[in-house]
């Protein structure tokens, strides 16, 4: 079925599949500042081919099984020096001209603002194979389908891979280098306090006399086909490829049991009750040395989730007996009535030194940010208030003013909506609309259809959710989903799980298939980042120590390169997927996100660098990459850093949504043994 054929070049051969051309290799290699190309280049045996240079072999073998071609190199060093190993593709034709790297790179990236990488085939840029969730993972697409090349795995870091893409005399190209290259700069830090990119960074391995003869082993793996990039199946066909090819590792599982109770532990440590003070939240973030003045807010939801918080804590006592966990969540709810307008929005953040309620307040913030209203935060909050007005009204504590919160904030957005349909993304206090952008108006639809099912249907509701699910599923039509998160204005992964969301809360709702089609969509898009690989550490870091494995780990977005815990949430909605008969292969998905997040979390064995008050907390930021959100000199690949309370709220609340809809995916029982009472916290 593979035919290899000589291209126009003598160091260049052609593979096709049956009759379809897949594309050239280019046979090449670096010896110090020299570039080489073979002396010799002819087939070995069957479906090989040797190319021989001075002073080095390359020995490719060609395998095509369920639609993956791959290609088994080694390269034979046999004259000591610095090299560079070199794998170069060129694509059919200049067609495939718009180009995708997962997690970092979506059609140039022009969405937003930020010191991220931008650009396209022209700028050439390089990235290093741990920046992404499949190794060197590079596509390339147009009219008539795609090309994507990616690489088995390093197995240490020093042997660090790179893929380039590039147009070469026009045609668009692949350069796989080991080591890695970074060009035309190197992304290492958001740049809050430097700028984001520096200068480019290239690595050689060093071949001394008594090493000779240097043998070295990769795969290359070249993904096709003719469907267009709107198509469900274009990514996760690539990462269908990547999973059957690298093998699972072999992890311990989670006491989940343990790891629930104990993340409840450190949701209390996080929390402040001071009734003295009318104070009842849940603290932002603690324990972060230098930053930690950056933590010192509460918020109904984004950063800290503090409604949701009040409905685990309800969830809890009610669970376990834990009679005091009931006026907790009360007082929580009563606090952040605090945050309401005259006209229905509601600003969930609360500055806990200046005592004063805003939208977001943070060093990146916008002046108008500070003042605003947030989408996502008002649906957040007020799907809180719909929750704990259930789970109280069940245990006999009732509380219809929670409902009336919620239908009031509805009601400015349905009376208010954007043209087509949508919600935008930030408001003025008195409801102008300030940035339309993104997706973040959608979360505004999942709120909507909570209270639809909390208090009976009612015309308009329907009608705005009916608009905004069309406005929201055009969206789906590209491939670049922009601006979900307060912290960054780009490209991001939680795009992805607010349509994922809203598009099956429509579907469950409407039971009509246009829902469960765009659902699919927004599914692919957050596979792309969705880690298939373990990334090899230094072993003297501290992931390396721990044999943290990135498989099942989520990338953040183009512009936070660092890894999250953000897998349970989207487990959840991928067993929805599942079974709304979405395919067997979102709950093997789900599967993976759920065991990536029994791991990393302090215990009586390992607090993570933390005393023993810190028990339960599980970092925001997983360094996997040369990167780091405030600055490198703090350390990049193999640190991790940061306790955030969105982190432990959200593990919580999607493991307790797992349990109830999808109990043979995740079972445990809380064990209250693990909280002492009183955790008030009064520093406030």
């Amino acid at each position: 079925m593979i035919q290899l054929k000589p291209g126009g070049r003598r160091n260049e051969y052609g593979i096709y599949v049956g009759k379809l051309f897949i594309g050239t290799v280019v046979y090449a290699a670096e010896r110090g500042r020299d570039f080489l190309i073979p002396d010799s280049l002819k087939p070995s045996g069957e479906l090989g081919i040797e190319a021989v240079f001075p002073g080095i072999r390359i020995l490719d073998r060609f395998r095509y099984e369920h639609g993956v071609l791959r290609i088994e190199r080694e390269w034979t060093i046999e004259r000591p020096g610095k090299y560079r190993l070199l794998f170069d593709f060129l694509t059919p034709g200049a067609e495939f001209s718009r180009w995708f790297v997962p997690s970092v790179m979506y059609d140039g990236n022009t969405a937003g603002e930020g010191k991220f990488p931008k650009g396209g085939l022209g700028d050439k840029w390089s990235f290093r194979e741990d920046r992404m969730p499949v190794p060197a993972c590079s596509a390339l697409y147009g009219r008539s389908g795609f090309r994507a090349l990616f690489l088995s795995p390093a197995e240490s870091n020093v042997m660090t891979a790179s893929v380039k893409t590039y147009l070469s005399g026009g045609v668009p190209a692949f350069t796989l280098a080991i080591p890695f290259e970074e060009s035309p700069k190197s992304y290492t830090e958001k740049g809050l306090v430097l700028g984001g990119l520096t200068r480019p960074k290239m690595k050689f391995v060093h071949v001394k006399p008594g090493a000779l003869p240097f043998h070295y082993k990769r795969n290359i793996y070249i993904v096709w086909d003719d469907i267009p990039h709107t198509s469900p199946e274009f990514y996760p066909g690539i990462h269908r490829a990547a999973l059957n090819e690298f093998p699972a590792p072999e992890r311990h599982t989670a006491d989940w049991s343990a790891y629930a109770s104990l993340r409840l532990r450190n949701l209390l440590f996080l929390t402040l009750d001071n009734p003295e003070k009318g104070v009842a939240a849940v603290k932002m973030g603690e324990g972060n040395g230098l930053f930690q003045g950056y933590y010192e807010y509460t918020a109904g939801g984004f950063f800290v989730k503090s409604l949701e918080a009040a409905s685990v804590f309800a969830r809890a006592g009610v669970e376990t007996g834990t009679e005091w966990l009931l006026p907790l969540a009360e007082r929580i709810g009563e606090f952040f009535k605090g945050g309401l307008l005259s006209n229905g929005l509601h600003r969930d953040m609360y500055d806990l030194k200046k005592k004063r309620w805003g939208g977001f307040f943070a060093a990146s913030a916008k002046p108008f940010q500070n003042t605003g209203v947030n989408s996502r935060c008002n649906s957040e909050t007020m799907t809180g208030y719909i929750r704990l007005h259930d789970i109280l009204g069940k245990a006999g504590r009732a509380h219809p003013e929670y409902l009336e919160l919620a239908r009031r904030n509805a009601g400015f957005y349905i009376a208010h909506p954007l043209p087509g349909g949508g919600f935008g993304r930030w408001r003025s206090p008195d409801g102008e609309p300030l940035d339309t952008s993104g997706t973040n108006g959608a979360y505004i639809v999942q709120m909507l259809v909570r209270l639809e099912q909390a208090d009976g249907s009612e015309p308009k509701r329907r009608d705005a959710i009916l608009r905004a699910g069309k406005y929201y599923g055009a969206m789906t039509d590209g491939w670049t989903l922009p601006s979900d998160t307060l912290d960054a204005d780009c490209v991001d992964k939680e795009a992805g799980c607010a349509l994922l969301r809203t598009f099956l809360d429509i579907y469950e709702y409407t039971g009509e298939k246009e829902y469960l089609k765009y659902a699919l969509r927004a599914a692919g898009f957050l596979l792309s980042w969705l880690w298939t690989y373990d990334v090899a550490f230094p072993p003297d870091s501290p992931l390396g120590r721990r044999r943290f494995s990135t498989r099942g780990m989520t990338s953040v977005s183009v512009a936070h390169h660092h890894l999250d815990f953000y897998g349970m949430f989207i487990a959840y909605d991928f067993l929805r997927l599942w079974k709304a008969g979405g395919g067997d292969e979102w709950r093997e998905y789900a599967r993976e996100l759920i065991a990536a997040c029994g791991q990393l979390y302090a215990d009586k064995c390992d607090l993570l660098g933390r005393k023993p008050g810190f028990i339960g907390w599980q970092p925001e930021q997983v360094n996997h990459t040369d990167w780091d959100y405030i600055h490198r000199v703090f350390g990049t690949k193999g640190h991790f850093h940061t306790l955030i309370a969105w982190n432990t709220v959200l593990c919580l609340g999607a493991m307790l949504d797992i349990r109830e809809r999808f109990p043979d995916m995740l079972d445990f029982k809380l064990d209250p043994s693990e909280w002492r009472k009183p955790w008030n916290r009064l520093e406030v």
